[in-house]
């Protein structure tokens, strides 16, 4: 029989304690297909499948002895698949490499002589042409080497899961917390210029069968996996099907304590079915947030990237349902999209607080190989790019430099400026968007924010853009970080990554803007930055002094700080006008209580989206 080998490999992902990885679900899907056809199966043994970046040179020692390999490429993980492949043939000239994945460019004429090591090159989905294509080497025929199959659009297959595919993986690696992923319908109905999704699937949107989800779903509880990652790119957009699979996994929490945890990209339009999944998430305190991507609040760079968000009255209903069920509303932003400027930048997210959505998660532009923009917009706008070698989950110096040494950094193109963006203002936008997501996302300014431009007609930027200067003094610890992050910006964009350090966290590009939160928690002066928020808005606007006593005391309960935890629920009285209620709960959102720091700060990096270090407020009675 033929040996087979998988390749998905994989960074480390989420907190460091936890050890987790995921599960290669494409690689494991691929031959739970393909064994289904009799003759494969009766030619073809499975070797073994990578899961991780174990050492290259490692690696191959080990693959070498294969007669077929399949892999995947991603943007996480295709310098080590091409150099896996490259060193493969040198030690087995006879293996015969099937490539696949979002990040292979085969678009490009040239491909197998820039790629001489990669025998065939699938387009899409690979069920069939890797069935046909494992037939045509079993049989010794001549084969083509570029596959693009059509789209299946009877999703009736068979799961890695129930059929055992990852049953030895599992159990010799009995140290890993393993992250599935469940596939419940594939495709998405936009085509968003910066993303390679809908453009690949053609825009249309097909459903795995329903009892195959019940099965995995039940897989994933009965093996108490924690977290779940779903590949949806519209969860919510079949709605009672949709509201059916969430009933499924809150009943399995309830029943074996798991999932804790879901990552999940919801409808982009997103309605009150969305609203209602999340109720039942949060149920049973299964952490998720409430996931927005705008992407941009300016209506003109919207129609430049083809993409249109829902319009305000609809999205202030959704923003409404969500606070009066106390869900977490995030939306996901990009900085650096075409014909997007600093004041349109600035004026989007007024647009957006004013809406009422709170969190704020930002990414720089990446130019993606398959994305329509670096085909049509890359030259039409003037991109600068860099390219970062630290935009990915556990990356720091030492790993970097020993996987450029190995010829297996992975590198992402960040857009540095446009022609409607300068350096400068990209610079600014950066620094103020970290000060804003800290202050207002990281829930330290927020109530009196909120009273400010409820009570006072005070915009949301005007505040936030003047206490940034104001904390830019030299008795802040916050000018120390910013001058600091000049030194880290022009470093990672130099050489791609980063040595120096930022508020004492090693400068890491995929959560640098978000870093702010952790530095306060990391410094334990959550609460002194509370009362120099104070003294600025009482040294800049008539408000009297039981106001800000209560945004103080309300504010410092709000925020969950190490060693302080809501472990039983706490009321506080209001007897202002700050909040509209007279007595409120604040409860733990997720009742999990770290006894380390360490703990602690992992905690607020990896559970910003879901609002992790927000404890819930909840209103009992009226005043």
């Amino acid at each position: 029989m033929l040996q087979l080998g998988l390749i998905q490999p994989n960074f480390q992902t989420g907190p460091k304690h936890l050890n987790s990885f995921y599960l290669p679900y494409t690689v494991g899907l691929l031959w739970s297909y393909v064994k289904q056809d009799p003759f494969v199966n009766e030619n073809y043994k499975l070797y073994d499948m990578l899961f991780r970046r174990d050492n290259v040179h490692e690696a191959v020692e080990h693959y070498k002895k294969c007669d077929v390999i399949i892999i995947s490429f991603y943007i996480w993980s295709s310098q080590y698949c091409y150099r896996f492949c490259d060193l493969l043939k040198q030690a087995n000239p006879d293996v015969k490499i099937l490539a696949g994945g979002p990040d292979l460019d085969w678009k490009d004429k040239e491909f197998f002589d820039k790629h001489p090591y990669i025998d065939y090159l699938v387009v899409s989905e690979g069920e069939i042409a890797c069935t046909k294509i494992l037939q045509s080497i079993a049989n010794k025929e001549e084969i083509k080497k570029l596959w693009a199959e059509p789209r299946m659009k009877d999703l009736d297959i068979p799961s890695p899961y129930i059929e055992g595919i990852f049953d030895n993986l599992m159990a010799k690696h009995t140290d890993i917390e393993w992250i599935p992923t469940l596939e419940t319908d594939r495709g998405c109905p936009y085509a968003c210029t910066f993303c390679d999704w809908g453009s690949l699937t053609a825009s249309k949107m097909f459903k795995v069968y329903f009892e195959r989800i019940e099965s995995e779903l039940k897989w994933f509880a009965d093996r108490k996996l924690p977290f779940m990652a779903m590949t949806n790119s519209n969860f919510g957009i079949f709605k009672d099907r949709d509201m059916q699979i969430a009933e499924i996994i809150a009943e399995n929490k309830k029943t074996t304590g798991y999932p804790s945890g879901i990552s999940v990209s919801y409808a982009k339009n997103s309605n009150k079915t969305i609203v209602d999944i999340l109720k039942i998430f949060d149920s049973v305190k299964i952490q998720t947030g409430f996931v927005l991507s705008l992407q941009t609040g300016d209506d003109d760079v919207l129609e430049i990237i083809k993409r249109k968000n829902l319009k305000i009255n609809i999205l202030s209903d959704i923003v409404d349902l969500a606070k009066e069920n106390n869900i977490p509303l995030l939306t996901e932003l990009i900085v650096g999209l075409p014909g997007e400027t600093k004041d349109t930048w600035l004026a989007g997210l007024e647009k957006i607080l004013q809406s009422g959505i709170t969190q704020l998660e930002v990414f720089k532009l990446a130019l993606l190989v398959n994305a329509p923009m670096m085909e049509t917009q890359a030259d039409e706008y003037e991109y600068k790019t860099f390219s970062s070698y630290d935009y990915f989950y556990d990356t720091n110096e030492q790993n970097i430099l020993s996987e450029i040494d190995q010829g297996i950094g992975e590198n992402i193109q960040l857009v540095l400026s446009n022609n409607t963006m300068t350096l400068t203002d990209m610079r600014y936008v950066l620094k103020f968007t970290w000060f804003l997501i800290g202050m207002y996302s990281g829930g330290v300014s927020r109530l009196i924010a909120d009273y400010l431009h409820k009570n006072n007609g005070v915009e949301y930027m005007k505040l936030h853009t003047d206490m940034y200067e104001y904390f830019m003094q030299p008795q802040f610890p916050f000018k120390e970080v910013l001058d600091q992050m000049d030194e880290c910006l022009d470093e990672w964009v130099e050489q791609g990554y980063v040595t120096k350090k930022l508020g004492g966290f090693s400068f890491i590009g995929w959560n640098f803007i978000s870093c702010f939160t952790p530095i306060l928690h990391s410094r334990n002066i959550v609460n002194k930055t509370i009362s120099d928020v104070r003294k600025y808005v009482e040294d800049n606007y008539d408000i009297s002094q039981d106001v800000l006593d209560e945004y103080e005391i309300f504010t410092s309960n709000f925020i969950k700080q190490y060693g302080e935890y809501l472990t039983e629920p706490k009321i506080v009285e209001s007897n202002t006008d700050l909040l509209p209620e007279s007595t409120y709960q604040f409860t733990d959102r997720y009742d999990q209580f770290p006894t380390t720091k360490e703990e602690h700060i992992e905690l607020v990096v990896f559970g910003r989206r879901k609002s992790w270090y927000l404890n819930k407020i909840l209103s009992l009675t009226n005043k």
